[in-house]
């Protein structure tokens, strides 16, 4: 994938023929080992709009492409499930699973504070890249959507593989690698920031300067622009022989970075602050595409959503499940705080400002004022990755202030509330959250109180579902109830629950349970403000 697409068997190429097929197997493959819901892969194939249904058209192109493959591999690669498709491999099949292996084994090293293995680690990485990827597929919408994000992996691989060398005193391992991939991109800065410290680190500051100066013609003419600070200060660094490979980021090391003139000390941090997934997840699976349609992808379309559900539908539950499953799309961290809207006092988006600041590494200087904050936490994430959720919001002026300005990063936003400031003035898609289906309740709550005992009262699981309006948390209140009150009746507590008439689902279970305080999940919302279809 890491270059024209290709494949072989046993070291002997595989020819695959027809353009729509290899579309196909490249947006598979784009996202190998995880599902791709028809209608993108529909986009990619025959353009954002096409003219008229293409699902049967699909179907004959996934039945082609599984025969093929067929003819080269014992089991199938290629399932589907109602919303999609996906194919499964290993990180040995494919060249992208194995570039991102190595760039978490990079990271692993670094945090380990062994520069030697992580050089290692980023070579083997970016010695994988064989050119444009996927040149030979035409799609303008994978490449947009899909291809653009690889690109940005590979780039800012390389810049680490260059930087790591560089820091370990080795310039001359990667001056051939720099000149080329300048050459290919002269506007990105950082790369050519580290191909003028390497050669100068090498004896040869004209050349240096030279790269400098080409530079600053390419971005006036290509974006009007002018070099950054930090192509600045090594040009004049080069220009007085004072540069230094200090300015060159060390690993494992103290170090202070400018950002918009505050102190930002410490190592490299990658926050990785998701809550622990809930155990026994069950059904969404519609929810969980659209949040993957809304925020996954590349930079391009990782975007935001907000989740709103009425209490007990389980809207933290699906943002915190999804975002385990597409956390390593976002390698530079994921960030999480309950801003407590449901009750109680609500975090000031200044205090959520700080911690999320923190969480990088700016531990000094951090400024007063909220809105200042809220800029220097947009200048942190600028070149990153980050997936933000932002769970329990009250309002939108809670949530504003932390949203970052980078295209490249995800927000999810989970509130009982619509949130419609958000939507309205933000562009913020919305997904409501309801009920499960019936038979996800029962499967539910069966796999809570155990097959034995749920198969023992069939029905009475059912009604115990319904009456528990078929929530993920009021279901999981009445299992634990029935797990530590093992000789209480379901179908006792079923009626118990449809005898309250508590506004509140929540409540209502909580009161047939005895007003126990492990159960009272938190105080009643304010009124006026329940959820609405």
């Amino acid at each position: 994938m890491l270059g024209p697409l290709t494949a072989q068997v046993a070291d002997a190429p595989f020819r695959l023929r027809g353009g729509k097929r290899r579309i196909l197997l490249a947006t598979l493959l784009l996202r190998a080992n995880r599902t791709v819901p028809v209608e993108e892969i529909v986009e990619r194939m025959w353009g954002p709009r096409p003219q008229g249904s293409r699902i049967g058209a699909l179907q004959v192109q996934v039945a082609r492409l599984r025969a093929a493959l067929a003819k080269i591999h014992d089991s199938p690669l290629i399932t589907s499930s109602a919303s999609g498709y996906r194919i499964e491999l290993a990180a040995h099949q494919l060249d992208l699973l194995r570039f991102r292996e190595l760039m978490l084994a990079a990271r692993e090293a670094e945090h380990q504070g062994d520069l030697p293995r992580r050089c290692d680690a980023l070579r083997q990485a970016v010695d994988l890249w064989r050119g444009p990827v996927l040149l030979d597929i035409s799609s303008d919408t994978l490449h947009e959507q899909d291809v653009s994000q690889v690109r940005e992996e590979l780039l800012r691989a390389t810049e680490e593989r260059c930087g790591a060398e560089i820091a370990r005193g080795r310039p001359g391992e990667v001056l051939d690698l720099l000149a080329g991939v300048t050459a290919r991109h002269p506007e990105r800065e950082e790369l050519v920031r580290l191909r003028m410290t390497a050669l100068y680190q090498c004896g040869r500051q004209s050349e240096a300067l030279e790269a400098y100066e080409k530079t600053r013609r390419v971005l006036a003419d290509r974006l009007g622009v002018d070099p950054g600070r930090g192509l600045r200060e090594t040009f004049h660094g080069v220009l007085r022989g004072t540069l230094e490979a200090p300015s060159v980021p060390r690993q494992r090391s103290a170090r202070i970075t400018a950002v918009r003139g505050r102190a930002w000390r410490g190592q490299r941090s990658v926050p990785a602050q998701l809550p622990a997934d809930t155990n026994g997840f069950v059904g969404r699976a519609e929810e969980l595409v659209e949040v993957e349609r809304r925020v996954g992808g590349g930079p391009r379309s990782a975007g935001r959503v907000l989740i709103s559900g009425p209490r007990g539908a389980g809207c933290t539950a699906l943002a915190v499940h999804w975002a385990h499953g597409a956390a390593r799309s976002f390698p530079d961290g994921q960030l999480y705080v309950d801003l407590r809207g449901e009750g109680g006092a609500p975090l000031p988006p200044g205090m959520v400002l700080r911690r999320f600041l923190g969480a990088f590494g700016v531990v000094e200087g951090v400024p007063v004022d909220t809105d200042e904050r809220a800029a220097l936490l947009r200048s942190v994430l600028a070149s990153r990755r980050v997936l933000m959720v932002l769970d329990n919001a009250n309002c939108a002026a809670q949530v504003r202030p932390l949203l970052p300005g980078a295209s490249s990063c995800g927000v999810i936003v989970t509130s009982r509330y619509w949130l419609a400031d958000l939507i309205a003035r933000d562009g913020m898609p919305a997904l409501a959250v309801g009920a499960l289906s019936e038979e996800e309740a029962v499967e539910l709550l069966r796999d809570l109180v155990g097959a034995r005992r749920a198969a023992a009262e069939t029905g009475a699981v059912r009604r115990l579902a319904e009456a528990a309006e078929r929530l993920p948390l009021p279901i999981r209140m009445v299992a634990a109830w029935l797990t530590t009150h093992p000789d209480s009746g379901i179908a006792e507590l079923a009626a118990e629950i449809e005898a309250r008439r508590e506004a509140d689902v929540v409540e209502r279970v909580a009161a047939a349970l005895g007003g126990d305080p492990r159960f009272l999940l938190g105080d009643p919302p304010p009124s006026g403000c329940a959820w609405r279809e």
